[in-house]
């Protein structure tokens, strides 16, 4: 499977698998983030080089990528809940 990490710094704050090829729509559990503002990254076990030129990610890109991210939104909970993730993702790879 395609694993993809939400990360804050060193902290995985979330971790989905994703079957090949379709979009999918996944979330996480509830999170606390500290105030302020944050530098999240979106991390990935994998890497395709496109065969063919609309896998690009871009036009004139050929090179390797690991997801197509369709959307993400973090929503702050009421009361005590943390931020949840929610991510559409579409894996790339090929079978």
């Amino acid at each position: 499977p395609h694993t993809v990490r939400l990360r804050d710094g060193r902290t995985e704050l979330a971790r989905w698998e994703f079957a090949p090829h379709d979009f999918q729509l996944q979330l996480s559990p509830p999170f606390r983030l500290p105030a302020g503002l944050r530098v999240l990254t979106l991390e990935s076990n994998r890497e395709e080089t496109p065969h063919r030129r609309r896998e690009r990610a871009t036009d004139g890109d050929p090179r390797p990528y690991s997801l197509r991210v369709a959307g993400i939104s973090l929503t702050e909970a009421a009361g005590p809940e943390a931020a949840v993730a929610v991510g559409k993702h579409r894996d790339e790879a090929r079978q």
